[in-house]
């Protein structure tokens, strides 16, 4: 765990190598006649910490702002310093503490992380602020209405608007891709003209302290910003509402408008990434959802199991026990609960009471007490049809839910089973399946599954077998679909039983698939097919004809064979995976070929490239 912000930001130089820890109400060097427009902004902000005197007490309000430090004033604007963002300046930290290494900065590497966490600045921006050749150059007027727009969230929607005629008669100095940024702060009453008469903008005049102080003045004044750390309790995506259990233990509504910024570890993502349980910091500005910025929670431990009691003392607090075992073996340990824990029952916002003996529990512990109890009903049924069944490292069954969920359990050994009405076993519960699962303690007690069975005529078009079984491709009507073969398939060929190695490539097939598996399968064989496996010797494109040498296993002795490919014959490089043309054939490749003599001509309708 990184060190805590506030420590590390006590030591950050603001605008010289030394800074004093104690803040002056007013500088000698700024005296009210000469800085009548400027004094009460910098006291102001002096005293809530924003900017820092020098270490013989004075302010030197005509010292130019760097680029640097002008990056920090905005991040303390933000709430850098502010204990709700604690958690938040931490992640910072480490997600972009590479980033900002990078830089080899002076001073400040925290401030300009938090900056990235919050997207003010990217890493690409960064470059034109805090590299060597550059961090300590004067921060220009056009720089700062361009850091404005961003601190107040304005960005993407002033690089979409159409720009007016700016008034200022130096228009034509200021860079074009600044131009809206300057309409966009004047218009905010943030920025004005620094000549009445001449109502020039003058944007390339560096900005010394006491503006800086004055125009972020305005910012804090005009945004307001407001800062809270909390837990998620419940999320309606469709209705884009949130709820939030603040670490104050008050709870928290907002409604999410399109123009709050959403954020996970500095990355922008939707409302409907959003879960209850997750930790983050609301950013309001007057008193209005500005940003939400979520963060991976810093946890002691999470344990998962069965809830064994709940108990509530008046002196010593609220008590959870919970089984952590498994089902051959208890492993019941109690924790105590936090005062403003978080509750979801069955994905709802919920409370301690709802959580019952027997239910299934996710505990979230932090500071030794647990923060967040997602519960699920001891016991209940979860619908959908089966995308896979795995015996890594238990057996357990995925099924999507509501056509696009998966949802993945562990099964009981002793699950109970029935299949179209009938008592059936695991074996029995094919991929494609419609199952209602009874799930207690997030394991599956029981499944109840059916299907429906069709029946197919076509030609084997692919085979892949692995480890876990035999996928196969069937060609009905030039439409290839991909099916997996049960594993106690019936297998039938030319009439005498086989096995999947037995299947080929080309050959008619008569399935029968019942749900989305391949049951049974009759192969008849649309010509007497014949494998061979050698090298190219000679090839001729233009004809479609290789000619390849091959070991003959019934005449014990090498063999040269002229093979014409089909126009219509499947060719695939194993090496890659991919289908070819026969122009992409090489010699000295070695080849398994699949075809048959027609006419006293092999004509292949497979080549497979092996290497």
């Amino acid at each position: 765990m990184k060190k805590r912000m506030r420590g590390l930001l006590a030591v950050v130089l603001l605008l010289a190598l030394t800074v004093t820890q104690v803040f002056a109400a007013t500088f000698p060097d700024v005296p009210s006649e000469k800085y009548s427009w400027a004094v009460k902004e910098i006291d102001s902000m002096a005293s809530d910490g924003i900017v820092k005197g020098f270490e013989d007490g004075t302010f030197r309000p005509e010292n130019v702002v760097t680029k640097l430090d002008a990056l920090l004033l905005v991040a303390r604007i933000l709430g850098a310093n502010d204990s709700e963002n604690e958690l938040l300046c931490e992640v910072a930290a480490e997600v972009f503490g590479d980033v900002v290494d990078g830089f080899e900065l002076p001073y400040g590497k925290n401030e300009i992380a938090f900056l990235l966490m919050k997207g003010v600045m990217t890493e690409d921006e960064l470059k034109d602020y805090v590299t060597s050749d550059n961090r300590s150059n004067g921060l220009k007027r056009y720089e700062v209405a361009m850091l404005l727009t961003k601190a107040m969230g304005a960005e993407a929607s002033v690089k979409e608007s159409v720009i007016s005629v700016l008034e200022y008669s130096d228009t034509t100095e200021i860079p074009a891709n600044a131009k809206k940024y300057v309409e966009y702060v004047t218009t905010q009453g943030l920025m004005q003209g620094m000549d009445a008469e001449l109502n020039t903008f003058v944007p390339m005049g560096n900005v010394t302290r006491a503006q800086a102080a004055v125009v972020l003045s305005k910012l804090r004044d005009k945004m307001a910003y407001e800062n809270l750390q909390g837990i998620v309790t419940s999320v309606d995506a469709t209705g884009k509402t949130i709820k939030i259990k603040g670490i104050d233990g008050e709870s928290y509504g907002y409604t999410v408008l399109n123009s709050v910024a959403l954020r996970f570890e500095g990355d922008l993502i939707a409302l409907s990434d959003v879960k209850a349980g997750m930790e983050v910091v609301i950013t309001l500005s007057n008193d209005a959802l500005f940003a939400l910025d979520f963060v991976t929670a810093q946890v002691d431990e999470e344990v998962s199991g069965k809830i064994k009691s709940v108990v509530r003392d008046v002196q010593y607090g609220t008590t959870i026990k919970i089984d952590k075992g498994n089902l051959a073996k208890a492993d019941v340990v109690e924790y105590k609960v936090s005062d403003s824990v978080v509750v979801t029952y069955n994905g709802k916002a919920a409370t301690l009471n709802d959580v019952k003996s027997n239910d299934y529990a996710v505990l979230t512990v932090k500071g030794g007490k647990v923060t967040v109890i997602a519960a699920e009903a001891g016991s209940k049924k979860v619908s959908g049809s089966v995308l896979e069944i795995g015996f890594d490292p238990t057996l357990n069954i995925t099924i999507s839910v509501n056509g696009s969920d998966e949802e993945n359990y562990e099964v009981n050994s002793d699950v109970a089973v029935i299949k179209n009405g009938e008592h059936a076993d695991m074996r029995e519960i094919l991929v494609g399946d419609r199952v209602t699962l009874t799930i207690k303690s997030n394991t599956v007690a029981e499944i109840d599954a059916t299907s429906t069975t069709t029946t197919k005529n076509g030609v084997v078009d692919s085979l892949y077998i692995s480890s876990n079984g035999c996928e196969i491709g069937l060609k009905v009507d030039g439409k290839v679909t991909e099916y997996p073969l049960a594993s106690n398939a019936q297998i039938s060929l030319d009439g005498r039983d086989g096995n999947m190695y037995d299947l080929r490539v080309g050959v008619g097939a008569k399935v029968k698939v019942e749900s989305n598996t391949i049951v049974s399968i009759n192969t008849s064989a649309v010509e007497t097919v014949t494998q061979m496996q050698g090298k190219i010797e000679v090839m001729n494109a233009s004809y479609g004809m290789i000619q390849i040498t091959y070991y003959d296993s019934a005449l014990s002795q090498q063999r040269t064979e002229q093979i014409f490919i089909k126009d219509n014959a499947k060719i695939v490089d194993n090496t890659t995976g991919r289908d070819i043309k026969v122009k992409n054939l090489e010699v000295g490749k070695t080849v398994s070929v699949i075809g048959a003599l027609n006419n006293g001509v092999f004509e292949a309708s497979t080549v497979i490239v092996i290497g």
